[in-house]
């Protein structure tokens, strides 16, 4: 699970770091990132474009949101079928938060990478339109089972995605998607740091299950 995570890079390191050659709108916000709030996303076109979505997909027929869905289902339930195999993105971060169940509160873990600063979450995004018959893009982190050290908070992590492999994620066929997914899925090519985070509290987030 991933219910908030952390940017600490500028703007400009994003599209240096990204290849990045197209930038919709400069919407960029620093600091812990909560869901229902614009977001970075890193899509690929003809090119790599940086955009600006909201944390938060939409499920036609109930009336809800999740920000958080699972790698390993996502190409099969049709809710999510076309977006895993079309729609893909990357979601810069420089940390994400969980929270550990200690007894009557939750304790929250800020974890990051030890050698790498800027890394990629992965997501899926989709056409919406809100109550006003508008249109947004919105977007969700996928998520894997936790490795050893993640597991030590929670049973749940995002899958973070490797430099080398952040082409073929935005760009694959269906085939060569569905490869590297079961890659993702057990991918412990980095090594977590994680940190007590200041104040313990509880939170209300979707994951579907």
């Amino acid at each position: 699970m991933c219910g908030r995570f952390y940017i600490e890079n500028n703007i400009e390191d994003v599209i240096s770091g990204y290849g990045i050659t197209d930038v919709k709108k400069l919407n960029f916000s620093k600091g812990e990132i909560f869901p229902g709030t614009n977001i970075p996303v890193i899509i690929k076109k003809d090119e790599r474009i940086l955009d600006f979505f909201k944390w938060g997909y939409k499920i036609y027929g109930i009336n809800s949101e999740v920000i958080n869905i699972r790698i390993e289902t996502a190409a099969e339930k049709p809710s999510f079928r076309n977006a895993f195999l079309q729609s893909r993105c990357l979601i810069p971060a420089n940390a994400f938060f969980e929270w550990k169940s200690e007894g009557k509160c939750k304790t929250k873990y800020k974890t990051s990478l030890e050698e790498v600063k800027l890394f990629s979450l992965a997501g899926i995004y989709k056409e919406f339109k809100d109550k006003n018959n508008t249109s947004y893009f919105g977007a969700a982190i996928l998520t894997r089972a936790a490795n050893e050290q993640m597991s030590k908070i929670h049973n749940r992590m995002p899958v973070i995605i490797k430099k080398e492999d952040e082409e073929q994620w935005l760009a694959d066929s269906d085939t060569g998607i569905l490869k590297l997914r079961e890659k993702l899925e057990k991918d412990n090519w980095f090594r977590l740091k994680i940190d007590s985070a200041s104040g313990s509290q509880q939170i209300s987030i979707y994951d579907l299950l």
